[in-house]
């Protein structure tokens, strides 16, 4: 008769939960809104999104893209919510806004903040403003910037 051992027990169980990880693939990983156009930065952008599982040591995050159209003074906005890709670096607002006080970067290459979280969902805050057209058709360019 084998003699029950915890240790032997425990290390069992311990080899389980690691191949149950392995196979699920998503088990560490954070659930966050994807949603790329015109449609993300307002309220009812859930409508227009899914939820996507993040990769383990990705972040949940939220990047809202502005420029301005020279020599009009209109304002353009963008969101994307998303994983990062590898870790998440974040773009705050003073960074924001000391790119926007250079008029010629702001106007020609546009300006960005970038928030990271990590909990599920948590990409999901509202944005500024929102400019529109003119964003959803520049938006692509600055997309491939950052990813």
């Amino acid at each position: 008769m084998e003699s029950f051992s915890p240790l032997a027990s425990i290390r069992k169980l311990l080899k389980f939960v690691a191949a149950l990880s392995i196979i699920s693939g998503h088990v560490s990983g954070l659930t966050c809104w994807k949603c790329v156009g015109e449609e993300c930065s307002g309220e009812n952008f859930e409508e227009y999104s899914e939820k996507i599982h993040c990769e383990q040591g990705e972040s949940c995050m939220k990047v809202v893209f502005e420029m301005v159209d020279y020599p009009s003074p209109l304002k353009y906005e963008s969101v994307v919510r998303t994983c990062s890709r590898g870790p998440c670096e974040p773009i705050t607002m003073e960074t924001f806004n000391g790119c926007r006080g250079k008029t010629r970067s702001y106007r020609f290459y546009g300006c960005s903040i970038r928030t990271c979280c990590e909990k599920d969902y948590c990409n999901k805050t509202a944005s500024i403003t929102m400019g529109g057209f003119w964003a959803s058709l520049l938006f692509p360019i600055f997309v491939i910037r950052i990813l």
